[in-house]
C-alpha cells in the first residue's frame, strides 16, 4: 500500500456497505468515483466518473471496486481491468468484526464484510466480496470475481470459479466444483458440481434456464 487514502469505484449500495467496513472512513477514503452521483455518499465526496482512474492512479491512490455483483460480474471486472491498466493498485479490506484464521490468503481489492469468516487455508482471489456474515470453510479456493453473498457457507474443499455469484443463505457441501461465470439462487443447497456459465437454485439446486 502507497499510505495514500483509498478510493471507491462505484458508489452504489454496496459501497455503502464497504464504508461501514471502516474504523473511520472519512480518514481512510479518499473519495468515490461514480458517473451518475454528484455530492457525497455517506459523507464521503464523489470525485467524477470512471475516467479519472488513470489520474488517481498516478498519484498513487488504491482502489476498491465497490460496483455491486448482483447478477453479472462484467461490470466488476471490467473497472477492475481499467485499474490495472492505468498501472494502478488494488486494496484490501478487511472488516474488524470479519475472520481471517491463520493460513488463509485475501487477494487484493478483495472485501471482507461484518462476521464473514474465512478458515484454516481458504484462498480468495483478486476483486471478491465476501459479504455480511458469509463463511468460506478450510481448503476452499475462490476464483477472482467471485461474489460469496450475505450468509452464503461454500464448504470445505470447494472450488469456485472466476466472476461467480454464490447467492444469500446458499450452501455448497464439501467438495463441490462451481466453474466460472455461475449464478448460485438465494438459499440453495449445491450437492454436485456445477459447470460454467450455469445459473442454479433450488433444495437441491437444480440448472434454471437464463
Amino acid at each position: 500500500m502507497s499510505g495514500k487514502r483509498i478510493v471507491l469505484v462505484g458508489g452504489g449500495g454496496h459501497c455503502r456497505s464497504v464504508i461501514g467496513l471502516f474504523r473511520d472512513a472519512t480518514q481512510e477514503l479518499h473519495g468515490i468515483l461514480d458517473p451518475a452521483i454528484v455530492g457525497n455518499v455517506l459523507g464521503i465526496p464523489v470525485l467524477g466518473g470512471d475516467e479519472r482512474i488513470p489520474e488517481l492512479a498516478g498519484l498513487g491512490h488504491p482502489f476498491v471496486v465497490t460496483a455491486g455483483h448482483v447478477r453479472d460480474s462484467a461490470l466488476r471486472i471490467g473497472l477492475c481491468t481499467a485499474i490495472m491498466d492505468a498501472g494502478g493498485t488494488l486494496a484490501t479490506i478487511l472488516a474488524p468484526t470479519s475472520t481471517v484464521v491463520k493460513g488463509a490468503t485475501i487477494g487484493e481489492g478483495t472485501t471482507v464484510g461484518h462476521g464473514a469468516v474465512v478458515n484454516s487455508n481458504g484462498r480468495i482471489g483478486t476483486n471478491c466480496i465476501i459479504n455480511t456474515r458469509a463463511l468460506v470453510e478450510h481448503d476452499a479456493v475462490i476464483g477472482d470475481h467471485v461474489h460469496i453473498a450475505t450468509g452464503a457457507i461454500v464448504n470445505g474443499h470447494c472450488t469456485v470459479g472466476k466472476g461467480t455469484l454464490i447467492g444469500s443463505g446458499a450452501v455448497v457441501l464439501q467438495g463441490v466444483r462451481i466453474g466460472e461465470g455461475c449464478i448460485i439462487g438465494a438459499g440453495s443447497v449445491v450437492i454436485r458440481d456445477v459447470a460454467d456459465g450455469t445459473t442454479v437454485a433450488g433444495v437441491p439446486a437444480k440448472p434454471l434456464k437464463r
